[in-house]
């Protein structure tokens, strides 16, 4: 039984390890500057320009509720085979500013 136990722990394990090095956790913040510097309504700030290439990037965007008021954004680049994860409010102003980037999103139902 205990064998049985360890094998499917094994199993288990090793379903989730490519998942954890696909992706990589950003901070809300710097998600946030990234947003704001590819937004298209909103004037961003000044010095935006290595960050607007970063939102550039940007293929769509996840958003995987956690509880009543956060969420697990998980942001598809077309670049890479990774995915950044981003822990944050939801909702929130971060779909306003996911909008007026014009990017892609979806929000997984709860």
């Amino acid at each position: 039984m205990r064998a049985l136990i360890a094998f499917a722990l094994v199993l288990a394990s090793a379903c989730d390890e490519p998942n954890i090095r696909k992706e990589k956790q950003i901070d809300a913040a710097s998600f946030r500057r990234t947003l704001q510097c590819a937004s298209r309504r909103v004037t961003p700030p000044a010095d935006c320009e290595s960050v607007r290439e970063a939102a550039r990037n940007i293929e769509s965007i996840r958003i995987e509720p956690t509880g009543p008021s956060s969420a697990r954004y998980v942001i598809t680049l077309r670049d890479r085979g990774t995915h950044d994860v981003v822990y944050a409010e939801f909702p929130g102003q971060i779909t306003n500013e996911i909008t007026d980037a014009d990017i892609p999103y979806s929000v997984k139902s709860r």
